[in-house]
């Protein structure tokens, strides 16, 4: 059995019976977030899984932070608001978690990461407005659920994630009449994306994911979206996100990842 495991390889983790006596795999951020919402979500199948994975990685800050938050509801410290840390952490619940001072800092925390670790200036902070739409996004759709962003760096490559276990993106457009006709989680997700689709009653449509689509086009970009039984993936090649969508096996909420690099697109790892 591999030990290199990807964001997909989750579910293969979830039905296997033998998680227990795996030994710790290598594991991407976007990996760890979806693992994370598996445990905090519950269930018979996912109380192997947590024992595995806080054997594997409960020493690794991060993840433990995850975790933590999700399914004991215990928020991170704030961190130095001068740093610019190889990855970071903050917890989502409420509006207030995606406006005001705090999240500035951490969006700057976020921008001056991506500058030490060899992105220029002007694109970390395109890469920092990207996270703040990803994370506006995970906030409207959650109904209060909590939610998280979590970024990492490595030398030109970056990962990073927000995420929540709540009603998924399908329950929060039907509540907006405009959008009471989709039928499945996937043409949830193609609606967000393709038809910039929102809940707000007093919009027609959202601000979609522009600044992520431009931030990640031209950088060997990776972005993924998961919700209920659906999954969205869309890789930069040629200054343009190509899509292609699923069927996947169920996971309440919605998880966003996206990784880039520059140079030859290289995994990301947990650390």
């Amino acid at each position: 059995m591999t030990t290199l495991l990807r964001p997909i390889d989750i579910d293969g983790l979830r039905r296997a019976k033998v998680v227990p006596t795996l030994t710790a795999p290598a594991i991407t951020l976007a990996g760890a977030i979806e693992l994370a919402c598996t445990i905090a979500s519950g269930g018979a199948e996912r109380a192997a899984l947590a024992e595995a994975a806080m054997r594997w990685f409960g020493e690794l800050t991060l993840w433990r932070a995850m975790v933590d938050w999700l399914v004991d509801g215990d928020r991170p410290p704030r961190p130095d608001v001068t740093s610019a840390p190889v990855s970071g952490m903050w917890a989502i619940e409420s509006e207030g978690d995606v406006a005001g001072t705090d999240w500035a800092l951490f969006q700057d925390r976020f921008r001056r990461s991506a500058t030490r670790h060899g992105f220029s200036s002007s694109l970390g902070a395109a890469l920092s407005r990207a996270l703040a739409e990803m994370a506006d996004n995970v906030y409207q759709h959650s109904g209060g659920a909590r939610g998280l962003a979590v970024f990492q760096f490595d030398q030109k490559r970056a990962s990073w994630c927000v995420a929540d276990v709540g009603q998924g993106v399908l329950a929060s457009l039907r509540s907006n009449e405009r959008w009471s006709h989709l039928k499945t989680a996937r043409d949830a997700l193609v609606a967000v994306w393709h038809d910039r689709a929102t809940r707000r009653p007093d919009a027609r449509t959202g601000d979609g994911f522009r600044q992520v689509e431009l931030s990640l086009a031209a950088l060997n970009g990776h972005l993924r979206f998961r919700t209920g039984d659906a999954l969205l993936e869309l890789s930069g090649e040629d200054g343009a996100l190509r899509p292609s969508s699923r069927t996947n096996p169920m996971l309440p909420g919605l998880q966003i990842s996206a990784a880039c690099a520059l140079g030859d697109p290289v995994d990301v790892h947990l650390k």
